[in-house]
């Protein structure tokens, strides 16, 4: 193999290198190549209205999700909004409020959130679809009690609640407390796919976004020179490791741990110690 280089995860490559391979070290995410430039072809694609949070979606979020260094482990946040609320079609204005204070509480603090709708299973709307907000949030410097209470606090007020409920279950806070609860949450939470939903009160728009990107703990790749064969013999391992279908893959990307991979190329290429 040839020298190497880092690459900062949101850079676009722009290198002479036929094959390589993109290991995102202390995050989750490994990337092999084959002939880059030879097979990359113009992709442009007319975004249509959203209208739901579909497959594409899920898999951009977990790629997303896949270049955090696994070590800082953030905060877990629901919002709910509650029954009485009128406005519901504007919940992303609530949402957009609630961001500023967090952001001038909190400088350093930076989040990726995603919208659901659920059906309600009680009260006055029950049957109706509602919206929350989950986030995970990096960032925050003071102790998860002292955070969860100002999250209660400030949500009941940007949503003008006036129930006692709202301000005591309105909101949720839980430290992910290991390097794979990230992907767990995100399984469970962030990335669920609903389909195609009716009924969806006014146009939903965006599903999930990154805040405050700079201030989220991503790490840099690291590009790595491949002959040909050297990066199609680590794809077919790659993909047995995902237990994926023969494919003759032009590129193939692989959540895993990379550290473990990139640690041990040569013994895995070339079966030596």
């Amino acid at each position: 193999m040839s020298g190497l280089s880092t690459l900062h995860n949101s850079t676009v490559i722009n290198s002479e290198i036929p094959s390589h391979g993109l290991f995102w070290c202390g995050a989750s995410k490994m990337k092999i190549s084959r002939n880059y430039y030879t097979y990359k072809r113009p992709y442009n694609v007319e975004r249509s209205t959203i209208k739901s949070f579909t497959k594409n979606s899920r898999r951009r979020l977990m790629d997303k999700l896949s270049r955090i260094d696994r070590s800082k482990h953030p905060l877990f946040v629901t919002l709910t909004f509650p029954d009485e609320l009128l406005d519901i079609q504007d919940n992303k204005r609530y949402a957009k409020a609630f961001y500023m204070r967090l952001h001038r509480a909190f400088p350093r603090a930076g989040w990726i959130w995603r919208l659901e709708y659920v059906t309600r299973k009680s009260g006055v709307n029950v049957g109706k679809y509602y919206p929350h907000y989950h986030l995970l949030v990096w960032g925050i410097g003071i102790p998860d009690v002292d955070f969860r209470a100002w999250v209660a606090i400030n949500w009941y007020e940007v949503c003008g609640s006036v129930v006692a409920k709202h301000l005591n279950a309105g909101t949720g806070v839980e430290r992910i407390r290991d390097n794979k609860g990230v992907f767990i949450y995100a399984s469970k939470y962030l990335a669920k796919v609903n389909g195609d939903q009716e009924g969806l009160p006014g146009k939903p728009g965006r599903f999930w976004g990154v805040v405050y990107l700079e201030n989220i703990p991503f790490v840099k790749a690291i590009l790595c020179e491949l002959r040909e064969e050297e990066a199609v013999k680590l794809i077919r391992y790659m993909r047995r490791y995902a237990r994926l279908k023969s494919h003759d893959y032009k590129s193939l990307s692989v959540f895993c741990d990379v550290n473990f991979w990139y640690d041990n190329l040569v013994k895995i290429l070339y079966n030596s110690a």
